[in-house]
């Protein structure tokens, strides 16, 4: 009881505070601080700087390392500035990692998501993924949005009703996972201590095609793409949404059956089937 890790959240659900505590005494203590959706530094107990986050890599304190990056953006190789290799490591489907050299470890790793080193989970902005076990540890919080009587519900339900069934529809909106993250990611222990799969009792369309797993990671495919904020239903969405615009437009532009109003329509339909896709990788 006396060994754990504690995660603190700011208002907007995110990350800022990580916590380790060994027999009782605190042991490290990080906190980040955020820029446009993404972890820009680290800092200590008293708010010293320690780290920052780049694009192409990460400076610990006045030491620069470059990383090098797989297809899913997955860190495989750290250098330092005279390029010498201080990270290599390789990782299956799922990110579990095996490691070929390892003298300074990148904070980023599987699908550039924030490593905890002392449980291996994979934190994103909202969720933590355990590569491990192949699946997220808390659900999508955006997804308790579309949840039955929310106006966003409501809504995209009605936009959703005219989307016709798909080989595999939960490509579309995906990975509703059943905790929010201030009710399960306090700490990493108790995360764990709660991994109760009970499948959430939606009568919407939306929640009969897409809880088929609430805890799945990229429906099973991770080599299709990755999800930096633990949102995947979000983009997805995003996309039903504005589908829906677009043909409510088209309808009002060409108010006659005609060929332009087919092809208005048409477009709108692919442009939404191709756009969840496209935010996967963002």
């Amino acid at each position: 009881m006396n060994n754990y890790s504690q995660f603190s959240y700011d208002g907007l659900w995110r990350n800022a505070k990580i916590v380790e505590t060994v027999s009782g005494s605190v042991t490290s203590t990080k906190q980040f601080v955020w820029s446009a959706g993404r972890r820009a530094e680290e800092r200590d107990t008293s708010g010293i700087l320690t780290k920052e986050y780049f694009k192409e890599g990460q400076q610990n304190g006045s030491t620069p390392y470059f990383y090098a990056f797989d297809n899913l953006g997955s860190v495989r190789e750290m250098t330092d500035g005279a390029g010498s290799i201080q990270f290599q490591a390789s990782f299956n489907p799922y990110g579990q990692k095996t490691n070929i050299q390892e003298t300074v470890p990148p904070d980023f790793q599987f699908a550039r998501y924030y490593v905890h080193s002392r449980s291996s989970l994979g934190i994103t902005a909202f969720r933590s993924y355990s590569p491990t076990q192949g699946r997220w540890l808390s659900r999508d919080c955006f997804a308790d949005l579309l949840n039955s009587g929310s106006p966003l519900h409501t809504l995209s339900s009605s936009i959703m009703t005219p989307i016709p069934t798909m080989a595999d529809s939960s490509d579309l909106l995906l990975t509703l996972n059943p905790y929010f993250p201030f009710k399960s990611n306090r700490s990493i222990r108790q995360a764990i201590a709660t991994q109760q799969m009970q499948p959430l009792q939606h009568n919407s369309m939306i929640s009969t095609i897409f809880d088929s797993n609430a805890y799945s990671y990229m429906d099973n495919n991770p080599s299709a793409g990755t999800d930096p904020l633990g949102l995947l239903i979000l983009g997805g969405a995003i996309c039903a949404i504005s589908m829906g615009i677009c043909i409510a437009w088209c309808e009002r532009w060409y108010p006659v059956d005609c060929s332009d109003k087919h092809v208005c329509t048409y477009t709108c339909w692919i442009g939404g089937m191709i756009c969840p896709f496209l935010t996967w990788s963002i």
